[in-house]
């Protein structure tokens, strides 16, 4: 007995939490789970809904957890928090050296797997990695070890601190969400909202707010990489880096994804013209 499987099918309308996650679900057996064919079926009735962000906690121009505000027209707090950061984890403070940053769970759904195969060539990009993070015990082993073997390089805090969370989401310059599948996700949003850039798998929600920057047009707020394998990863990396040591385009690149809005403002006015279809096309007589 599915009792998913039964709401679904009698629901007059049925949602999840983005665009894309609401395509691949229905038509992807391995991410619907068995239940893509019953999804599929709802048709124009199975619909996704992008998860809001909540700026009144995370918002570098007000937050209190963090050492110095800041904001896109007043950046130098953004510098003083990278500063504190590295002082923080005793990491050096090379500064062509950008940091990139992971709040996760480490399970093989977050794409942690692909970073443990390349982290060697991850780190030979001259870049810093700090991991807020917690989960299978054999990866919190791989990366404390890591931790142990690249003092200059690595930093890993295992279990979850909301306050430290702050304080990576302002004191690092790329946010890395490697997912093999992601729903919505969150922690991009909020990564965009302090001025990192994203590198990410494109799936689900991180298909959805993420854009592959364009240095030509200077479009776009992120790295985004397809197919689920270390080199992708890396391929995406590289270019985040690249991006990193060009000041210009990185400012520019700064500027999109303050920008990007995805308060819940928005996203209840989706949710309220939703729930007015599904009570004009409803065959309930409570309707």
């Amino acid at each position: 007995m599915n009792l998913l499987k039964g709401a679904v099918v009698l629901a007059d309308e049925v949602n999840t939490v983005s665009p894309t996650y609401a395509s691949e679900v229905a038509n992807d057996p391995a991410l619907g789970f068995g239940l893509d064919g019953v999804l599929r079926a709802k048709g124009d009735r199975f619909t996704g809904i992008l998860n809001g962000a909540d700026y009144e906690e995370w918002n570098p121009a007000t937050d209190r957890l963090i050492g110095r505000c800041y904001s896109p027209e007043r950046r130098n707090g953004k510098k003083a928090c990278l500063y504190d950061l590295r002082e923080e984890l005793t990491l050096p403070h090379h500064r062509d050296s950008p940091i990139i940053a992971m709040i996760t769970r480490m399970t093989a759904q977050k794409g942690i797997d692909l970073v443990a195969a390349a982290l060697e060539r991850l780190i030979a990009l001259d870049v810093q990695i700090v991991m807020l993070a917690e989960g299978d015990p054999q990866y919190e082993q791989f990366f404390k070890m890591a931790e142990a073997r690249y003092p200059e390089s690595v930093r890993v805090k295992l279990g979850f601190d909301n306050a430290f969370a702050h304080r990576i989401q302002a004191g690092s310059d790329m946010f890395l969400m490697p997912s093999r599948f992601e729903p919505c996700g969150l922690t991009q949003m909020y990564a965009m909202k302090y001025g990192n850039a994203p590198v990410a798998r494109a799936t689900g929600g991180l298909r959805d707010t993420i854009s592959e920057f364009d240095a030509v047009s200077c479009s776009g707020n992120g790295f985004l990489f397809q197919k689920y394998e270390p080199e992708a990863l890396l391929a995406a990396a590289a270019q985040a880096v690249h991006t990193f040591r060009n000041p210009r385009l990185w400012r520019r690149l700064m500027s999109n994804c303050f920008q990007a809005d995805f308060s819940w403002a928005e996203t209840a006015r989706h949710y309220l013209d939703w729930f007015g279809r599904v009570q004009r096309n409803s065959n309930s007589p409570f309707s």
